[in-house]
């Protein structure tokens, strides 16, 4: 099936669509370093997932798209686990244990992680290109990983960014297979319902009962959050996903680190080694180099997860 010419328009169009979804997502983080301390982490990505989904179930219920397709909940349960409960998590455990600019470097690192199961799965063209702008993206993590001078990065924070690469890959791969048949307001909202509510458990379970701090800062962020950073990002991605490549797409996530580090050094002056950021440069590079729209990347016949 090609991936041009369809319901996001063209490659450039959708190359833009999808930076503007990385910029939104860049200052997510930014966001929750700023309500750092209003609620501990789980709950607060679970208030995230929540004040996502919820809404978004409304809206699908009033077009009648509530009810997914018969024999996709299992899969719509594995995109709210993937995406959601382990996306959120390691997202928001991370910014608490390293800060606001680290995390948008390590969990965009799912690039590099889809990229070998897009060509395995859906037959994505990986080409020797690709790999080596997928190659020059994982040295710049690495560089990252090891080079900075100041103290911000500990194996914690990493382990929490690099969960929530995981999770959120493992969720590109389920979009892709279920985007054809499953309606993106309902997957998009039933993966935030039913993500959020293991979360929120989780969050029961291991953190201290803590009382909210529903200030004008952590209720704005929220929302922010939840409505912008969640719902409106994860509709569009939804349709990115289903109607172009995994490869340049997910890519595009690596320039996550560039918005991040910038919002994060303007506004709270954190400050990154040369090696870090020379490490961010060196990912940059790779990115572009990987999604940048040509005439032959078009997404060959495509196997889906579990097809036979």
């Amino acid at each position: 099936m090609s991936a041009r010419g369809r319901g996001v328009g063209p490659p450039i169009q959708r190359m833009a669509l999808g930076l503007i979804t990385v910029l939104i997502w860049s200052a997510c983080f930014v966001v929750i370093k700023a309500s750092q301390g209003s609620a501990p982490p789980l709950l607060y990505a679970a208030l995230r997932a929540l004040v996502a989904g919820v809404p978004l179930l409304v809206v699908a219920a009033s077009k009648g798209k509530l009810r997914p397709p018969a024999g996709s909940w299992a899969w719509i349960g594995a995109l709210g686990f993937t995406n959601t409960t382990l996306g959120l998590a390691g997202m928001f455990l991370s910014v608490g244990a390293v800060g606001a600019a680290i995390p948008g470097v390590l969990a965009n690192s799912q690039a590099l992680l889809v990229a070998p199961f897009a060509a395995l799965f859906f037959g994505e063209v990986l080409s020797r290109g690709r790999v080596l702008g997928l190659l020059v993206g994982l040295s710049g993590i690495a560089v990252v990983l090891s080079g900075d001078g100041d103290g911000l990065v500990t194996v914690k924070g990493a382990a929490f960014s690099l969960m929530a690469a995981g999770g959120v890959a493992a969720g590109n791969l389920v979009m892709k297979h279920i985007g054809c048949r499953v309606d993106g307001l309902t997957a998009t909202a039933w993966q935030y319902v039913l993500g959020g509510l293991p979360l929120l458990g989780w969050a029961l379970v291991v953190e201290e009962p803590a009382e909210v701090a529903w200030t004008r800062t952590f209720v704005a962020g929220l929302v922010f959050l939840g409505v912008v950073g969640s719902a409106g990002t994860s509709w569009l991605w939804y349709h990115l996903v289903r109607d172009g490549e995994l490869i340049p797409l997910n890519a595009l996530t690596l320039f996550t680190p560039v918005f991040a580090l910038g919002l994060a050094l303007l506004i709270y002056r954190e400050r990154l080694s040369a090696p870090s950021l020379g490490g961010v440069a060196a990912t940059a590079a790779g990115v572009m180099w990987v999604s940048w729209p040509r005439a032959e990347a078009v997404e060959a016949p495509g196997r889906r997860l579990g097809a036979r």
